[in-house]
């Protein structure tokens, strides 16, 4: 999706979208609308996937104790 496309959905200019990928403006009145466009929670967006985060952030340690094992 655009920005273009998501700001006629939400009926907002593009220069908003941008600040609310950048992180400058939070879409506090919009977060309705953009639940429904994306399927996904208000906590979603306010916090990401943080399962997902967690499960790479674990990956990572075991790659790096195994990477310690082989260089030993």
């Amino acid at each position: 999706m655009t920005q273009d496309e998501l700001a006629d959905l939400l009926g907002v200019t593009t220069r908003s979208v941008q600040g609310y990928e950048a992180g400058d403006v939070v879409p506090w009145k919009h977060f309705q609308r953009l639940e429904d466009v994306f399927q996904r929670p208000l906590q979603w967006f306010l916090h990401g996937d943080s399962e997902r985060g967690d499960l790479l952030e674990e990956i990572a340690e075991r790659l790096r104790r195994i990477e310690e094992l082989v260089s030993k």
